[in-house]
């Protein structure tokens, strides 16, 4: 009896007809559905990622294994040569800096010595042409 009354209600001239589609025309339903549609490839990502990550923390495990299995001095050169591995990128980013702004101050000097070069052209020619004018 309340299913026939729910189906009448959701039939053409019924008072629900076609709720389902002006409800998902709002910003609220156009909302929803982008956030099931995000969910979904989220889903298919970590389904695709998910072997990948597997092996990785697999890997992680051995390599926790080899580290525990070293004594304490061994793990100390690990760690020393881990930090000076991570802190090349740093200084590799502060040197390439530095050779940029090298680059332009340098290309600043060549522009003030050419524009310096024209200046003294330029006047010396207007000079010699007034003398020769007079």
């Amino acid at each position: 009896m309340l299913a026939g009354a729910f189906e009448k209600a959701a039939e053409r001239g019924g008072k629900y007809y076609n709720a389902m589609t002006q409800a998902s025309e709002t910003l609220a339903g156009k909302t929803k559905q982008l956030k099931s549609e995000f969910q979904s490839v989220l889903g298919e990502l970590t389904k695709s990622l998910m072997p990948i990550a597997k092996k990785l923390v697999t890997q992680l495990k051995d390599i926790v294994k080899w580290f525990s299995k070293l004594d304490d001095k061994q793990k100390e050169n690990v760690l020393r040569i881990g930090l000076m591995v991570a802190s090349i990128g740093p200084l590799l980013k502060i040197g390439g800096t530095a050779l940029k702004v090298i680059g332009g101050v340098t290309t600043g000097i060549g522009t003030l010595t050419k524009t310096i070069g024209y200046l003294k052209n330029g006047v010396g020619t207007a000079t010699g042409t007034a003398a020769r004018t007079s």
